[in-house]
């Protein structure tokens, strides 16, 4: 005789249970989730559902900041799969791997990113940042796992939107994630291993090492090869840039003092 099953199995508890109601950042649309798997997902969102909350109490959690429509629903299908797309949801003109779009690029500097602005990068950073703020440590392990097989598919960086969807994720995760997270010198040492190719985007290579309060720049020299020679060697490695007559920015080199030799050369030092 068959023993007698006395528990249901989680996902009849899930399903018998009461839904609540979850709203991205600068959106009133609804997604509905069973109350007892949103707890079951989160400790942070499990306290958020108790009645002392108003989010308890209204039975809705409307997020303030850095969660988009399709990162909710990501977060959703996660949550009742343990799995979500590796392309972003509801996108009206996708690429495989970036943007191309300088408005797009301005608004991620700005933490203004729309549904229309997000590529595969982009989407599994803010997934990965979604898992920290609520501490949902499997949803992270995923979004980076997703993270690394993008990196790898378009690892040559050949295309100018790939190396701006590289400098997307970089920007997006040293301008909002703690200092202390480790993924961050796991991409630092992307970022130094395809440097050369980032580097072609001068303009907002150097905007992403002088922002973010240094943060990438202090992350990024940890993984810089030194020089094999002293620069007055003659079997030094010659620059592509030499600033002959007009001076390089030296914003956040406050102690930098510049020196002139006799031929009109400017060089930096340190105090």
């Amino acid at each position: 005789m068959a023993e007698k099953v006395t528990s249901l199995p989680p996902y009849q508890e899930f399903l018998s249970s009461d839904t609540f109601t979850l709203r991205a950042t600068n959106s009133d649309t609804p997604f509905k989730i069973h109350e007892a798997l949103l707890r079951s997902t989160s400790p942070v969102l499990a306290k958020m559902c108790e009645g002392e909350f108003r989010e308890g109490r209204e039975r809705t959690i409307h997020f303030k900041e850095h969660v988009l429509e399709s990162t909710l629903i990501a977060f959703i299908q996660w949550a009742y799969t343990k799995d979500y797309p590796n392309q972003p949801l509801d996108i009206s003109n996708p690429t495989a791997s970036g943007v191309t779009n300088s408005h797009a690029r301005t608004e991620v500097r700005e933490n203004s990113i729309t549904e229309e602005l997000v590529h595969p990068l982009l989407w599994h950073i803010l997934l990965y940042d979604f898992g920290h703020r609520y501490f949902v440590p499997s949803l992270q392990a995923l979004a980076k796992r997703k993270i690394t097989t993008q990196l790898q598919a378009i690892q040559n960086l050949r295309e100018g939107h790939e190396r701006e969807a590289v400098l997307d994720l970089l920007e997006y995760a040293f301008g909002n994630l703690a200092d202390s997270d480790p993924i961050l010198p796991w991409l630092a040492m992307v970022a130094s291993w395809k440097l050369e190719e980032l580097k072609q985007c001068n303009i907002r290579f150097d905007e992403l090492l002088s922002g973010s309060g240094g943060a990438f720049a202090r992350h990024l020299v940890r993984f810089v090869v030194a020089s094999p020679q002293p620069p007055w060697s003659p079997h030094a490695v010659k620059t592509s840039t030499t600033y002959p007559n007009n001076r390089p920015s030296t914003r956040g080199w406050k102690q930098a003092s510049v020196l002139e030799d006799s031929e009109g050369s400017t060089s930096y030092s340190l105090d």
